[in-house]
């Protein structure tokens, strides 16, 4: 496995990440048993990935996480997500403490900027919760260039975390990137395999189950007309794949 500093921070993490959107949300993603859940986990440990990323919006991920990585806290770095409502946060991060049953969170994300909300004043709520020694380190997810310059300039943002994947390269254009490099911002990507689209396991929209609740149902990837044109460069894909 391979490592990388997280921008200035002492965090050494894996480049692949274990995302546990799935685990413990059943209304996105279906149902999936705890016992395959710490399985992959414990399997993901072993092959070397250390960081693990939940969410406090993710039903019960934070729960089954914090069981996952009990006995193995010194091996995993635990990242998670929460709301931008400064009056909310101190309150929400000792939810998912508790939830999780740690005594600190390595990486902590503000899941989503609030427009009604100046983002330098979700920041200074975050940074008075790492003053705390609640979270180590300050990210921030799903913010825009602006935003992200907004944020920097208030603390010292360890982390962005955007959507990011061979057919979802926004981030290349619209200047974050430029603004976590002028920044030594570290970048934690999401949806790196387009919500399973580059796994293999969709080549049409009928292999999306048919649950209501499924995300990939309110993703403009998978709309039809946006499939199509994305299904050409899968198709590309998978031929380089087998070569």
């Amino acid at each position: 496995m391979e490592y990388r500093k997280l921008g200035k921070t002492d965090l050494e993490i894996s480049v692949i990440t274990l995302g546990a959107w799935q685990y413990g949300c059943e209304r996105f993603w279906g149902k999936v048993p705890e016992i395959d859940i710490y399985k992959v986990i414990d399997t993901a440990v072993d092959s070397g990935i250390n960081i693990i990323d939940t969410a406090i919006g993710y039903d019960d991920s934070e729960i089954i996480v914090g069981k996952a990585i009990k006995k193995i806290r010194d091996k995993v770095i635990v990242a998670s997500k929460g709301g931008a409502d400064p009056k909310k946060i101190p309150k929400r991060v000792d939810i998912s403490l508790k939830r999780m049953g740690l005594d600190y969170i390595d990486l902590y994300f503000v899941h989503y900027p609030d427009t009604d909300i100046p983002v330098e004043d979700t920041i200074g709520a975050m940074a008075g919760i790492k003053d705390k020694g609640k979270i180590r380190h300050i990210g921030v997810s799903n913010f825009s260039a602006e935003q992200l310059t907004k944020a920097a300039s208030s603390a010292y943002i360890a982390c962005c975390q955007p959507a990011y994947n061979l057919l979802w390269r926004e981030i290349e254009d619209e200047g974050i990137l430029d603004v976590c490099k002028k920044n030594n911002i570290g970048v934690l990507t999401y949806s790196s395999l387009g919500q399973g689209l580059f796994t293999g396991k969709i080549r049409s929209l009928d292999d999306i189950p048919k649950r209501e609740g499924d995300i990939r149902h309110f993703t403009l990837l998978f709309k039809e007309d946006a499939f199509k044109g994305a299904l050409k460069i899968i198709k590309i894909q998978d031929r380089l794949s087998e070569k």
